[in-house]
């Protein structure tokens, strides 16, 4: 193999490398931007934790009281029919 041959062949070995590295490249960035973040699914521990503290959130007791149930606006039908 002479001295040009061998420069041309490592010229070649080069080329190819740099293209391949691109490629590699271009194909890691189209897998990052491929993947999205995905949210983790709630054990079911977390959902009765949640489930829990919306419970409490809301007061059952004061929403069953007579004194509420006067004050949800009714249907003037309704107010018609009910004793006074």
């Amino acid at each position: 193999m002479s001295n040009m041959e061998y420069d041309l062949d490592n010229m070649r070995k080069d080329l190819f490398l740099k293209v391949m590295s691109r490629k590699l490249a271009m194909k890691k960035t189209k897998s990052k931007k491929a993947t999205r973040p995905v949210k983790p699914v709630p054990t079911i521990m977390t959902r009765t934790k949640r489930y829990i503290s919306s419970l409490k959130m809301l007061n059952i007791e004061a929403a069953y009281t007579p004194a509420a149930f006067n004050k949800t606006k009714k249907s003037k039908r309704a107010r018609d029919y009910e004793a006074p």
